[in-house]
């Protein structure tokens, strides 16, 4: 895998040396919706770079429910806190639009690139950022109606797949948006009617754009602030 034009933005922003050292030690994987990537207290034994499909970090409450605290798709990676002394995982990591990805072992990364400050700087800002976007949507999930975080979170799907069209269940749109179902369903009937969208099975088109960025919540472009502050990442489809 040639790293330096990876569609993973974590990736083809590595410095040349960096992605010489990289290429010969990924391996790709396909990972289906409702993979388990690894959960609390698991010890992460990859690293993943996203390539397509988005991966959510997920808090386990008692009963099962899950709720998330962002999700990234191929702008950042997921499980880079193993390159610490800590590898031990304080959330779950779960697959919800199925995706495809180049994973590491810890130890063979950290053993490549321990003397790379560059790469150093790269893990720090790309863990600021998950720590920023944690931080945004717990005031989102308390303060924002859900039919305008469901928008939000539809939009910031679109920018990760670079398409209108989203191929995931309403199962996991419910626990991406810490709510039941039914709820899920009704927001949804709601922007079909609308108008705004399209949903038949588990495929979502986004017909108006710009009227769904109207309707979303103040958090979709801070999040896009943040992410390009931060890492200098941007949705392509702007």
């Amino acid at each position: 895998m040639t790293t330096s034009n990876s569609p993973n933005h974590f990736l083809s922003s590595l410095s040349s040396a960096v992605s010489e050292l990289l290429e010969r030690h990924l391996t790709i994987v396909d990972l289906p919706e409702g993979a388990v990537v690894y959960r609390n207290n698991d010890t992460i034994k990859r690293i993943y770079f996203p390539v397509t499909g988005i991966i959510s970090f997920a808090v386990r409450l008692e009963g099962g429910k899950f709720v998330d605290c962002g999700f990234v798709g191929s702008n950042s990676a997921v499980g880079l806190t193993a390159l610490h002394d800590d590898s031990i995982a304080i959330n779950d990591a779960i697959v919800r639009v199925a995706m495809k990805a180049a994973t590491i072992e810890p130890h063979v990364l950290k053993a490549l690139v321990a003397d790379r400050e560059s790469f150093g700087l790269s893990c720090i800002r790309h863990e600021k950022m998950m720590l920023v976007l944690a931080q945004r949507m717990a005031a989102c999930n308390a303060i924002h109606r859900l039919d305008v975080r469901l928008v939000r979170c539809l939009l910031q799907a679109r920018d990760l797949l670079n398409d209108d069209t989203i191929t995931v269940s309403l199962e996991s749109l419910s626990q991406m948006l810490g709510v039941n179902r039914s709820g899920v369903a009704l927001a949804m009937r709601m922007l079909h009617k609308a108008g705004l969208i399209d949903y038949r099975l588990r495929r979502i088109q986004l017909i108006d754009i710009g009227s769904l960025r109207d309707i979303s919540c103040e958090c979709y472009d801070a999040i896009n602030a943040h992410f390009h502050r931060i890492i200098g990442w941007g949705p392509n489809r702007h």
